[in-house]
């Protein structure tokens, strides 16, 4: 959902923190990817193409709790974007 919406506000750079290590590290590596996240794979990698820079790494699942919240509330009040003033 992030990296669709992200493609529909034109965002070109793309900086993500993925708690899913398993997911960070077959979009690293070019070897075999493990069946359960072939299908997550290829739809990432299809959507990584519409960005001229991107970063992607592993976030613990704590550190991730603060973003996890932020999106939840976005998502409750029908957050599009935020823009500079």
């Amino acid at each position: 959902m992030g990296l669709k919406k992200a493609i529909n506000l034109g965002i070109k750079s793309l900086l993500t923190f993925c708690a899913a290590a398993t997911v960070v590290n077959s979009l690293k590596e070019d070897g075999t990817v493990d069946w359960n996240v072939l299908h997550i794979q290829e739809e990432v990698r299809s959507k990584l193409t519409f960005f001229d820079s991107v970063y992607v790494t592993h976030i613990s699942r704590n550190a991730n709790a603060v973003a996890h919240t932020l999106a939840c509330q976005a998502c409750k009040y029908n957050v599009n974007s935020f823009k500079d003033g």
